[in-house]
């Protein structure tokens, strides 16, 4: 099941590749939609297709962002119980001049680092304010879906980082990495456990794609959650994606108001809640929407309804969780290279820095 899959290549032109550089001259900042007329078409093709899936239905999780889900996304990672975000934080602040010092010397100038799945930027600012000790300029590329998260994010790092250039890519993974050259000297991060949600076939052709657009020097800082184990809960885990004040049902469920919006869609939020299970057999995190009663639901676009028994569910995101010593053997597999592992005292998260 393609949750998140790899497309096929957008052709950008030399004359929008070259606004990147005069725009980020002029203004210290830019954002550039990547994502070009397909995206349209290409939603349409994966709601019906994932809502025709049997046995179960699915929606892709890069649907779950559009700019009030990227708002509510950003609300989630304050929560008490969501500790992936405060746990990559603290180690962030810990390592984060010694990943300077390891990926700073490898870079051509001027260097560039490429985020994908931005948001607020809030904890690269971490990596920005050991750079900046350097004294050294960078090009700073912001991947993310929300053009309107990019834009506002852009524009206070350019008034914060004097010496900063962004580049943002509004769109999503595939995208963004087909537009930008290939073969140049980055830092890459991909921060925030997002490779748990992947599902393991297009996992392998997403980091091969990756890899392509890293040069001999490049580095990789990846964000990965740790499996249940003996300081690490199940229901600890699942607290996280069900929290009490309701922030991540909100987020859930606005997947289809999304889908109103973009496919004239008459879901009924009021008729759908929120499920998050952790599936032990396949560690991972699944979160659900679920029909409270039997139901048909209508989209324009697709000029198509589609039935829904009580209780059935729509698959809308996985979450893996992986096992440190696993996870290096499969990336020295695919042919890179485990610099450096850091995780916290607990053992709940950690971070694996990978050259291609």
């Amino acid at each position: 099941m393609p949750y998140l899959t790899p497309e096929k290549k957008t052709k950008h032109t030399a004359a929008e590749k070259k606004t990147t550089q005069s725009a980020t001259l002029k203004s210290g900042y830019c954002v550039i939609p990547v994502s070009g007329p397909h995206q349209a078409t290409r939603m349409i093709q994966d709601v019906s297709e994932g809502l025709s899936s049997s046995p179960q239905k699915y929606l892709p999780c890069t649907y779950l962002y559009d700019a009030k889900g990227s708002e509510l996304y950003e609300q989630i990672t304050e929560l008490a119980e969501y500790y992936p975000t405060r746990t990559e934080t603290a180690i962030l602040k810990q390592i984060a001049p010694e990943l300077r010092n390891l990926t700073e010397t490898q870079l051509k100038e001027p260097p560039e680092m490429v985020e994908l799945g931005s948001g607020s930027s809030a904890k690269t600012r971490i990596i920005l304010d050991a750079w900046q000790l350097s004294n050294q300029c960078l090009t700073y590329i912001p991947v993310d879906v929300s053009e309107t998260m990019l834009s506002e994010t852009a524009s206070a790092l350019t008034r914060e980082y004097k010496q900063l250039h962004v580049v943002g890519l509004a769109g999503d993974y595939q995208d963004a990495l087909n537009f930008l050259p290939a073969q140049r000297e980055r830092l890459f991060l991909f921060l925030g456990g997002t490779i748990g949600n992947f599902s393991a076939e297009s996992q392998t052709a997403f980091f091969q794609s990756l890899q392509h657009k890293m040069g001999s020097g490049s580095r990789l800082l990846l964000g990965y959650d740790r499996r249940p184990h003996a300081t690490k809960t199940k229901a600890f885990i699942e607290a996280a994606y069900d929290d009490a004040s309701g922030v991540t049902r909100d987020f859930n469920l606005n997947i289809l108001a999304h889908i109103n919006q973009k496919l004239g869609g008459n879901f009924e939020l009021a008729r759908w809640k929120h499920h998050a299970v952790y599936n032990s057999e396949a560690q991972q995190i699944e979160m659900y929407v679920e029909s409270i009663e039997a139901q048909s639901v209508y989209l324009k676009a697709l000029d198509r309804s589609f039935s829904f028994e009580a209780g059935e569910r729509i698959l809308t995101e996985i979450s893996r969780k992986f096992d440190p010593q696993e996870l290096s053997e499969w990336f020295e597999k695919l042919g890179f290279k485990t610099i450096k592992h850091w995780q916290d005292s607990a053992g709940w998260y950690g971070l694996l820095l990978l050259q291609a």
